[in-house]
């Protein structure tokens, strides 16, 4: 996830973790693996004042997970609540969250997706 509020100083990147675990902890654990990027380049705090090819649209984060845990991109899925989180150029499906999307909505979408070829 993008994460620009580290960089503009109103949480920390444990604070992250903290939220990450808990909700990792509600969900019983299905999550493997969190990636954020802290920067943003119009932040307050110093050291997270920069480009990164990590933070969304570009596909740095991505890429690097699906290296870690080998990842076919083909047979994955992005789910994204802002149209800067479209990954299909790496090959990546994506689904964009609407504000007006309940929660039964998104996953009819997540599973209609799914079972596109």
């Amino acid at each position: 996830t993008n994460q620009s509020g580290i960089a503009r100083g109103f949480y920390s990147e444990a604070d992250v973790k903290k939220l990450h675990f808990h909700m990792n902890t509600l969900l019983e654990n299905l999550i493997d693996d969190w990636f954020i990027c802290p920067f943003y380049k119009q932040g307050e705090v110093s050291e997270y004042q920069k480009e990164s090819l990590l933070r969304k649209p570009r596909p740095g984060m991505a890429l690097f997970a699906g290296n870690i845990h080998d990842v076919d991109f083909s047979k994955s899925l992005m789910v994204g609540d802002k149209v800067t989180d479209n990954l299909e150029k790496i090959g990546l499906k994506t689904i964009i969250k609407k504000e007006t999307d309940s929660f039964k909505d998104l996953s009819i979408k997540i599973i209609n997706a799914s079972e596109i070829p």
